[in-house]
């Protein structure tokens, strides 16, 4: 069961830029926002979720009866994800794709915070275990200086480098074998995705 506590707001986009900021101390977070785009069918212009009461992580294989059990076992807002290589669970497909991230293959949880940014009013729908730190943690994102936290362009960590999975001159070897398929008419479209080549063929 969740509490709710409706704050009326006078600024909803310097509250949206503290609260994005607050939740930053969190492992899991859902951030939802319309970037103030006009819209008829929601009241809400952004919604954030965090801190995970319970999660559900799998791997493809039954991943939606398991999604289906956690939905009716938690009756309860849930926040996810599902990857592209759930597809391997309704066809007889697979992929051997590289895979740099190692994330599961559908990932949903369920917070212990969600808080719902209104064009006038902020909800605060906590689950019952932490009710008691609404008026805390309203207080807390309201303190918040955003010029102090917010970090500058200076003082950012340099970028990290990226390194490419193959060189310059095996892509463009993939590429021109890509263009003699074609020439020759053998092919009429080829995709080079991840260091696979997949044509389709007249």
């Amino acid at each position: 069961m969740r509490t709710t506590t409706e704050f009326l707001l006078e600024d909803p986009t310097t509250f949206k830029q503290k609260l994005f900021q607050w939740s930053s101390q969190f492992y899991e977070i859902a951030w939802l926002d319309s970037n103030n785009y006009p819209q008829t069918s929601s009241n809400f212009e952004a919604v954030l979720a965090v801190e995970a009461f319970t999660a559900l992580k799998t791997d493809y294989h039954g991943a939606f009866e398991q999604l289906k059990e956690y939905q009716d076992t938690t009756k309860d807002w849930i926040f996810g994800y599902l990857s592209y290589d759930l597809k391997n669970d309704l066809e007889n497909l697979s992929s051997k794709n590289f895979d740099g991230l190692n994330f599961p293959d559908l990932y949903f949880f369920q917070p212990q915070k969600l808080i719902l940014v209104g064009k006038e009013k902020v909800e605060f729908r906590y689950l019952n275990i932490v009710e008691d730190e609404i008026a805390s943690d309203y207080k807390e994102i309201l303190q918040l200086g955003l010029d102090s936290k917010t970090i500058s362009s200076e003082e950012k960590n340099e970028a990290t480098p990226i390194q490419a999975r193959i060189s310059k001159e095996e892509y463009l070897a993939k590429v021109s074998e890509m263009l003699e398929h074609i020439h020759r008419g053998d092919i009429y479209e080829a995709t080079f995705v991840r260091n696979i080549m997949r044509r389709k063929e007249l």
